[in-house]
């Protein structure tokens, strides 16, 4: 018998969230895993002895006040927002393997339902991470808090994911869910939510060296500002650029500091501040060589890994500030590369104080990126160049300063002079009239680079 439109509209809604409404539907459950809401089946069915009620999109929200506050199951295998996370990725399972053969008006009933439930899977999941206090969890779940979603990214990464006993296997994150969480939310939301996961991020990769899992933290900083929304929210964190000149350079490497700052920090260089990054460099790679007890091939073979790395970490690293250098970040980011090199003029003394200045290879990483950058136009002969690059902004730009570097056959006095020359006199390269790529007063973003 074919059911009607109804009918598979109540079957969806009950493979996505697990629960059904029918008690002979959660007995024909193979895994056991769908549960049956009596109470909430009780109180919609106007006769008992009729059959029992469908789900469809009208009773949604009472199906999930009542799965995840009213009456959460006992000794449930998932937490609450892993729960949720498995409801997204069935839906977006159900929406591929909708049939084409279906009549038009069935499609639009269905994907319509399957929509309506993403939706509130979405808004119950914000609740669970903006600790709104609504949906009960356990002690060690909602000590967790929004790093659960942390759980969730770094699932799939053997290496990243250490499951917690108490919190149980976090589901996978899955596709689309976090673009549908940042278009919901409002930037001051999404910073609550994501502020402690980026602080997480950059204490996972501030302890790893080019040999050890630096990739699952890279790569989830990677994710997370290739959404605009979450880009957005996380330059507007106080630790997105911290206040270097009252706290030296070097804490753009501190985690609770600076959440992006951090992730420049893998690199084979010794830093002689901070403990080394796991596994040490020097030990596994090197060690032995002062006695020549290492054979040729074996430091060749430490030597080629090393640089295999680093270019995998260049290469993570250029992603993510190109994804902030989207036209809705781009001044956020182009001010934490000016305030970074700024904030770290220690470096330019001739004994600087490594205590006090991002370490050598923090700048490396740095360098490396900013030559990425700058690859397209680094050409002197190319027209983008001379079109693009006013030397100017040398002494007339105001995102970096050069007043206490070293003059070639000018004094105080006539620098001064000329600047102020030259500030009275358009620029036609750097800073072309109606250029919507301007920045820092009209300098071009090729300028600025």
């Amino acid at each position: 018998m074919t059911m009607d439109v109804k009918e598979r509209e109540s079957n969806v809604l009950e493979k996505i969230l697990a629960v059904t409404l029918s008690p002979n539907h959660a007995q024909e459950s193979s895994t056991g895993a769908i549960l049956y809401l009596a109470s909430l089946a009780q109180e919609i069915s106007s006769d008992p002895q009729s059959s029992p009620p469908l789900m469809d999109r009208d009773n949604l929200d009472l199906i999930f006040v009542n799965r995840l506050i009213e009456s959460p199951p006992e000794q449930y295998p998932q937490q609450p927002l892993h729960y949720l996370l498995a409801c997204f990725a069935r839906s977006s399972n159900e929406l591929r393997s909708m049939s084409p053969r279906n009549d038009a008006a069935t499609q639009q009933q269905l994907q319509g339902a399957i929509m309506a439930c993403r939706e509130l899977i979405v808004q119950y999941a914000a609740l669970i991470l903006t600790d709104a206090g609504v949906i009960p969890q356990s002690d060690a779940a909602s000590a967790r808090g929004s790093l659960q979603l942390l759980d969730a990214i770094t699932a799939q990464d053997e290496a990243a994911a250490k499951p917690d006993p108490e919190l149980g296997s976090p589901t996978a994150l899955p596709h689309g869910f976090l673009e549908e969480l940042a278009a919901k939310q409002d930037t001051d939301s999404l910073g609550k939510i994501m502020g402690p996961v980026v602080r997480e991020l950059a204490r996972l990769v501030l302890n790893c060296s080019p040999l050890g899992n630096y990739a699952a933290p890279l790569a989830a900083v990677k994710q997370l500002v290739s959404i605009e929304p979450l880009a957005k929210a996380l330059v507007a964190l106080p630790t997105f650029l911290p206040d270097l000149a009252a706290n030296t350079g070097r804490a753009i490497e501190l985690p609770g500091m600076s959440w992006l700052g951090p992730c420049f920090c893998p690199s084979a260089i010794d830093d002689t501040v901070r403990p080394p990054g796991q596994p040490s460099v020097v030990q596994t790679c090197f060690a032995g060589v002062s006695t020549q007890t290492r054979r040729q091939g074996d430091i060749q073979r430490h030597q080629d890994t090393l640089h295999m790395a680093a270019k995998h970490i260049t290469g993570e690293l250029t992603a993510i500030i190109k994804s902030l250098l989207g036209k809705a970040t781009r001044e956020d980011m182009l001010r934490w590369l000016g305030g970074v090199i700024e904030g770290n003029m220690e470096r330019a003394k001739m004994q600087m104080d490594p205590a006090k200045a991002a370490s050598h290879g923090f700048f490396a990483n740095l360098d490396a990126v900013l030559l990425q950058l700058c690859g397209p136009f680094l050409e002197p002969s190319s027209g983008v160049f001379w079109k693009r690059v006013d030397p100017k902004y040398v002494t007339l730009g105001t995102r970096l300063s050069f007043r206490d570097d070293a003059k070639l056959a000018a004094s105080k006095q006539e620098e001064d002079a000329w600047i102020k020359q030259q500030q009275q006199q358009p620029s036609s390269n750097g800073t072309p009239d109606g250029n919507t790529e301007a920045a820092d007063g009209g300098w071009h973003f090729i300028c600025e680079c």
